[in-house]
Order: C-alpha cells, then structure tokens, then sequence
C-alpha cells in the first residue's frame, strides 16, 4: 500500500492555473484522459487536470510551428499547514505509461521523458511553481518487477515517481486529514 502524500490535489489551483485559465476546453475529467489512454475503471470523482497534449496540440496550431513533445497532464496539489492554511500551489507533471502490458515492452527513453518534462516547464510557465517529483503513472495489473525494471530504465533517478493508477489516485486524491496534520 502506497504512503498518502502531505500534497494533495487542488481543484481551485488547477482551475485558475494561468494555462488553464487561457485553454479552458483542454482542462478535462482525469477519468476521460486516462480512458483515452487505455484504462477502464473510472477511480476519480469528478477531478480535472489540464491536457499538456492538447494544449500543446493547439497552442503549436495558433503558432504555425511542429507540436513538442509534453507530458500527458498536469495538475496542482497543496499542502495543509498545521495553522489549517493551505501552502502555495504547486503544478504536478504526470506522464501516462498505460500502454505497458509486460515487463519486456517497458520502452521508455529517459531522454524522451526529459525532453516531455522539459517542453512542459516551458509551456506551463513557473507561475506556479513546479512540483519536484514527476510522476509516471503505469497500469494496475503490471507487477512491481515490472516497476523496479522501469526505474531502473530511468537509472533510478529520484525525479521520477512510478505509481500506479490505484497509487496514484491514492497518493494525491485521496485527502486523509490525520496523515496531513502529521506530517506538515
């Protein structure tokens, strides 16, 4: 069982991002982006993030230029302080790596993750400041063998957090008052 984070999902922040403010229409279900990548149960209410491609597909449109390579969505958290306050925002990059069914198709290039990270920054803005964790979020059903060999892709760079769609959900949606107020 994944550790539930001091950081926690922020709907307010996420909506009145300075990018989601300008590209409302890509600001979208969490649900409906994973389904289009491939996962079939729905584990979120109704939270929103912002679809980095999508932007980035129509910002690269507006400017006549090639679309960059982003990170699939963002999304802000905030940390309640013991004087019950939340911190100041910060934006979470996660990269959706669904498409993995085993543990000899993990095809990821930590190079194209850098550059995708990277291209995001740069897109976002640093308005809000960007969370120091990137997370990628990987299938259910792959093992934790399946997630070592994946980290060790990534050359076990502490950047980089492996989650599960269930972990994930459970790391920075599910607001647990207690492990909040012990760890701020």
């Amino acid at each position: 069982m994944v550790q539930l984070n001091s950081w926690q999902y922020c709907e307010a922040s996420t909506k009145s991002h300075p990018l989601a403010k300008v590209y409302t229409k890509h600001l979208q279900s969490i649900n409906e982006i994973l389904f289009k990548e491939g996962v079939k149960t729905e584990p979120f209410k109704n939270e929103v993030a912002l679809n980095l491609d999508e932007v980035e597909k129509t910002k690269a449109s507006n400017e006549k230029r090639s679309k960059r390579k982003t990170v699939d969505l963002s999304f802000c958290v905030t940390k309640l302080l013991k004087n019950e306050r939340a911190s100041k925002p910060k934006t979470v990059l996660t990269e959706l790596k669904l498409n993995l069914k085993s543990r000899n198709n993990i095809n990821v290039d930590a190079k194209d993750l850098d550059d995708k990270v990277n291209h995001s920054i740069a897109l976002l803005s640093r308005e809000i400041p960007i969370f120091r964790k990137y997370l990628l979020v990987i299938n259910d059903t792959l093992s934790s063998q399946s997630e070592n060999r994946l980290k060790r892709k990534l050359s076990n760079n502490p950047k980089y957090k492996v989650l599960s769609v269930k972990e994930f959900h459970q790391s920075y949606f599910k607001y647990n008052r207690q492990s909040i107020e012990n760890t701020a």
